[in-house]
């Protein structure tokens, strides 16, 4: 992650404590992989294009929570929402190349 450490100097900003900005990444990676778990069969069963469009939708609303920000719930929503759309991106697209030969 490229970015990472200009995203946390802007919770930082925005949250006040380094400690906050841990908490943050640390719902981000936790939630990221318990959600990591189901997401190949949420796209066998769905199918794989419904399946990311939905994960860019929850990638999309998380931006829109991590731009508003000012309180603290709002960047959990966002660590969350970003967790689940980055999981389910990386379980359709593993689910589709496991199938191939």
């Amino acid at each position: 992650m490229f970015f990472l450490p200009i995203y946390a100097l802007y919770l930082e900003q925005n949250l006040f404590t380094m400690t906050n900005v841990a908490l943050i990444i640390s719902i981000e990676a936790i939630s990221a992989a318990v959600f990591e778990i189901p997401t190949g069969a949420i796209a066998d069963i769905f199918g794989r294009k419904k399946t990311l469009i939905s994960a860019y939708m929850f990638s999309l609303i998380s931006i829109i929570f991590l731009y508003v920000g000012g309180s603290m719930l709002m960047f959990v929503f966002y660590a969350i929402l970003n967790s689940v759309g980055r999981s389910l991106a990386s379980g359709a697209l593993t689910a589709h190349s496991s199938m191939t030969p």
